[in-house]
């Protein structure tokens, strides 16, 4: 039996509210299920269970979507948003707006997931930000010695070319660091 039906018979043993969840309304996120070879049912489970950021590199956007779609529906914050924001190339003239839609999805997935795909084409800008708002929402305040859950899993998508960016400089290291906690890579 191939990982593809593995993975596709997986997501059908789920009740037919995650399942929703999982494979949103449409047919063809379905058929990206039934294809996609690169998800093994034992690699969601594990990331699923640990509640910390996900770096997911995979040279096909649907196959990082698909994987962030199933750790969410699988999760402890499945009852709960799944924001989906694609970011594009960064052209200088778009950095005020990449920063609203990041600002927007912390928002908008609250007690949710967040999934940031092509992370590495955020600016410098939107990287300290995103770096600043990780830091937030899992560090407890000053002299508290709780250890709270982050109040947005972030699962962010790449198409492989972070180590590149990492090496010019393009991205930054730290929130590299932040967001590799666990790191699947089918490139």
């Amino acid at each position: 039996m191939s990982h593809a039906s593995i993975q596709f018979h997986s997501v059908t043993s789920l009740s037919r509210h995650k399942r929703k969840i999982a494979m949103g309304s449409h047919a063809a996120t379905a058929r990206r299920l039934e294809s996609a070879q690169v998800i093994a049912s034992g690699e969601v489970e594990s990331a699923a269970a640990r509640d910390v950021p996900v770096l997911v590199s995979a040279f096909r956007s649907s196959e990082r979507n698909t994987y962030a779609r199933l750790v969410h529906a699988r999760s402890r914050r499945s009852e709960h948003p799944f924001v989906e924001l694609p970011c594009e190339a960064d052209d200088h003239g778009a950095t005020a707006l990449e920063l609203r839609h990041l600002r927007e999805g912390f928002d908008r997935a609250r007690g949710g997931t967040l999934f940031i795909d092509d992370v590495g084409t955020l600016s410098a800008v939107c990287q300290a930000y995103l770096l600043l708002r990780l830091a937030e929402s899992t560090a407890p305040p000053p002299g508290a010695n709780d250890d709270r859950s982050p109040t947005v899993r972030v699962i962010s998508g790449s198409d492989g070319s972070l180590m590149e960016r990492l090496s010019n400089g393009t991205f930054d290291a730290y929130l590299f660091y932040r967001l590799n906690v666990i790191h699947v890579d089918r490139t």
